[in-house]
């Protein structure tokens, strides 16, 4: 049974939140984190209402730690959908991931799970309406892992380098630099492992990005620093006789030697 209150403050904030989404003075950005204050104000209120309940004739009142603590209790209250305790989490990762901008689309889709959510208490009937995860949440993006590919001189008075990279889709990501990471020119390995955070969106349809002052840039060193210090043991398995010298034979080749085909080094016997 939806508590009166419930059902008012659901529908207040879904009016709230439709307003936040169509204000044209609003940027994305700021439409994205007002209709997030919006629902966790909501959540909030809402897991305050009738929570009390009677021990040894005496009331206790819950308490919650967090938004998620918060959410599990309406969904267990209520009998709702389970998969509605994504929602906190997905709008965690949201707020990471568009730390500095964000397109209008994601924005919508966000907007229409919400409501979708609070229609549930101001239209009960829909309350086990069934929910395709897949469909209204769109793909996590705040994953910093990517492939570096190449770091090329930029022709710009502020911008000096332009590092581009695949992510874990396989999509070319641009990303322009200044002389603060002119040490990603000491890279060797086309498929080196990059972990790169705190960049700003300069054009979201081509996918490319710009620095920030905070903008972090972690090279996985990998083959450049193990290569040149690998020992390889290997067991004599026959001796030939040559035209000029003996022809050992052993059970191991530079086949074995990481990166042998990349780094022109010695290699001592």
């Amino acid at each position: 049974m939806i508590d009166e209150k419930l059902l008012h403050l659901s529908k207040h904030t879904i009016s709230q939140i439709n307003l936040a989404f169509d204000n044209s003075i609003l940027t994305n950005k700021e439409k994205l984190k007002t209709i997030i204050d919006y629902f966790f104000i909501f959540i909030r209120k809402a897991s305050s209402i009738d929570n009390t309940y009677i021990n040894s004739s005496k009331y206790y009142t819950l308490q919650f730690a967090s938004n998620a603590s918060r959410m599990h209790f309406l969904i267990s209250k209520y009998n709702l959908p389970s998969d509605f305790a994504d929602l906190v989490f997905y709008i965690n990762r949201l707020k990471k991931a568009y730390k500095y901008e964000v397109e209008i689309d994601i924005v919508a889709n966000l907007k229409q799970s919400l409501i979708h959510f609070l229609e549930c208490f101001a239209e009960p009937k829909i309350a086990n309406k069934p929910l395709s995860i897949q469909d209204r949440y769109p793909e996590d993006k705040s994953n910093n892992i990517y492939t570096f590919k190449s770091f090329e001189n930029a022709n710009n008075e502020r911008f000096k380098f332009i590092l581009t990279c695949l992510n874990e889709s396989s999509e070319k990501i641009t990303i322009i630099l200044d002389d603060k990471f002119q040490y990603l020119k000491q890279i060797p390995d086309i498929n080196t492992v990059l972990f790169i955070d705190n960049i700003e969106p300069a054009d979201l349809k081509n996918k490319i990005f710009k620095q920030t002052k905070y903008t972090k840039i972690i090279v996985e060193p990998g083959r450049i620093l193990t290569s040149k210090a690998i020992t390889l043991i290997t067991k004599v398995i026959a001796i030939k006789k040559g035209d000029r010298y003996p022809l050992v034979l052993v059970d191991g080749g530079t086949n074995m030697v990481p990166g042998r085909d990349i780094y022109d080094y010695p290699i001592k016997v």
